[in-house]
């Protein structure tokens, strides 16, 4: 029997909207993790750009600190940023708040840091320790207390024929540098029986700093499905 009747539906535009919703939450996850990674990407180029070098916190000579900052997607939505195992040792005393007191293995040993004329222009030392005794007679070597009360390394000029080459006065009266009479050598190392290192935080304040950022980009991925 023929009856009136009326067809209530959603469009066609409803339907492909209702579809498109239904992919939701297909898209948001992937779309997350991809701001993820680009989100530990960007922080590690963050750290390394913002707190090494002339401008940061941490100067040039930590080369390899710099080299080894690194990220790691712990959790699809989760990840780390930090250092390999090769500079562990060190980089929290670096990179993290808080001080650090570093003394000798044994007891009874003093540090040896390297100073002045051990240093080269970007602060890193030209000999080791081991390598200032391996590289120079130990005639040459001399350890004293300074006037500022500090035990240093000294090492000793000598001349063509192995003298010691000894400061003195220039046509005017006046010593070389130094007291005339003294001998002429570079000082090389400090000896320590603590040091304190106090810790940069650079670490944590680069990516705080880098936070509002991070945001942007976990919207606009969140955008790219949502639109």
């Amino acid at each position: 029997m023929a009856t009136a009747a009326i067809s209530i539906a959603f469009t066609d535009e409803s339907t492909r909207l209702m579809d498109e919703w239904r992919k939701f939450p297909q898209l948001v996850g992937p779309a997350l993790e991809r701001g993820v990674i680009q989100v530990l990407q960007e922080a590690e180029s963050e750290v390394k750009n913002t707190q090494f070098g002339p401008d940061g916190v941490i100067n040039n000579r930590s080369g390899n600190l710099r080299q080894d900052i690194t990220h790691k997607r712990t959790d699809r939505m989760e990840g780390v940023v930090g250092t390999t195992s090769r500079t562990a040792p060190y980089a929290r005393t670096i990179l993290g708040p808080g001080s650090t007191t570093i003394t000798p293995k044994s007891a009874g040993k003093r540090l040896w840091i390297p100073v002045a004329d051990n240093l080269n222009p970007s602060g890193v030392a030209r000999f080791s320790p081991r390598a200032f005794f391996d590289t120079f007679d130990r005639k040459r070597i001399k350890i004293f207390t300074s006037k500022n009360g500090n035990k240093v390394v000294f090492l000793e000029d000598r001349d063509a024929e192995g003298r010691r080459v000894i400061r003195k006065r220039d046509g005017r009266g006046r010593a070389e540098g130094r007291k005339a009479g003294e001998v002429r050598g570079k000082l090389m190392f400090v000896l320590k029986d603590r040091v304190v290192i106090q810790g940069t935080d650079a670490l944590a304040s680069a990516v705080r700093e880098y936070m509002p950022r991070a945001q942007e980009v976990i919207t606009e991925k969140l955008r790219e499905v949502l639109t």
